[in-house]
């Protein structure tokens, strides 16, 4: 494979569709590693497309080795992938060192899908096609303790953006966001991230933003359930703050006086649900996804406290389960399923 000409422009077209309905977790112009989403965008458009025809000649019979399994020189596949993306060199080489694998670096070998063999890499249609790009590329930074930072910080931007997007469907509220709480002596004490309030019947909601890539598997709902609950002991630390005088939220100047108000405190996670029924100190963690699927349009603020406070029960049909067993070698795997 000395070019990627094989690879047509309908082709790339149509992975530039698919691309389109992967999940999307940040804004294009954010910057992750040093290279923008949009720029990772373009690059896995074209590495898709590369896979989709590795793939569909694999499953075609081919055992031609330079189409089904390419071993490329690294330089030749940076430039190969500069000059059909129109993105610079350094660009390339910066998401192709993200995306190869290290298990020093990443543990997670799925997560990258170039794989070095004595100084040549293969790109690897079977991790290439399955996988939630931007997710993935989160998922790599999250393990580089030098980016998780600003990975976390992006991220936590996105799910405030979603969260106020989300309580425009409440009547009469105001919302806000980062709202400052500083001590006496000017020091911060934390933020808000996010707050509705209701001045007509003087209530509150308070939210702590705890956004993250989609869980995949139990392992990464634990590590989501446990970083909320650790979010959920820094809530209780400000409230108590500001119940006891010692820290003031800067409230927007055009909100009424807060004196006597009645708040209610959740932290927000994006799409898991805590198992550990956790109900002391009145704050709750919640889901944004089920927020979003039980919070209607028209809503009061006393509304939404009640959707956080008492979730829907699903219908009897949807709480109907049925076991199941079957075998897998030596392994036997029992499987619970809805019955609907």
């Amino acid at each position: 494979m000395e070019s990627p000409a094989w690879v047509t422009d309908a082709l790339r077209q149509h992975a530039r569709n698919v691309l389109g309905t992967y999940p999307r977790y940040l804004p294009e112009g954010a910057t992750i590693a040093g290279v923008t989403i949009c720029d990772f965008d373009t690059f896995w458009a074209e590495l898709l497309a590369w896979g989709m025809h590795m793939h569909v000649a694999t499953m075609l019979g081919s055992y031609h080795l330079p189409t089904i399994l390419p071993l490329l020189p690294r330089s030749h596949l940076i430039s190969t992938l500069a000059d059909v993306t129109g993105l610079s060199a350094s660009v390339i080489d910066r998401i192709v060192a993200l995306l190869t694998l290290d298990l020093d670096r990443c543990s997670d070998g799925a997560l990258t899908p170039l794989v070095p063999i004595d100084g040549q890499i293969i790109p690897m249609s079977s991790l290439i096609l399955p996988t939630s790009p931007q997710r993935n590329l989160l998922a790599i930074v999250q393990s580089a303790p030098s980016m998780v930072g600003e990975a976390g910080r992006l991220l936590g931007l996105t799910g405030e953006r979603a969260t106020l997007a989300l309580l425009e469907r409440l009547r009469d509220a105001l919302f806000a966001s980062r709202i400052k709480v500083l001590r006496p002596n000017g020091s911060p004490a934390g933020d808000l991230d996010v707050v509705a309030c209701d001045p007509a019947t003087r209530t509150v909601a308070v939210f702590d933003i705890k956004w993250g890539i989609a869980a995949d598997g139990n392992a990464e709902v634990y590590r989501t359930e446990q970083g909320a609950i650790e979010k959920r002991a820094q809530v209780i630390r400000l409230r108590e703050e500001i119940d006891a005088g010692r820290a003031v939220p800067q409230w927007p100047a055009d909100w009424p006086d807060m004196t006597g108000y009645e708040f209610h405190w959740y932290v927000l996670a994006r799409d898991v649900l805590a198992m550990r029924q956790i109900r002391d100190d009145d704050v709750t963690i919640r889901s944004y996804q089920l927020l979003s699927r039980t919070l209607r349009a028209g809503a009061t603020v006393a509304d939404l406290i009640s959707a956080l406070d008492s979730p829907p029960v699903p219908p009897i049909e949807l709480c109907q389960t049925q076991w199941e067993r079957i075998r897998y070698g030596d392994l036997r795997v029992e499987i619970e399923s809805i019955v609907a």
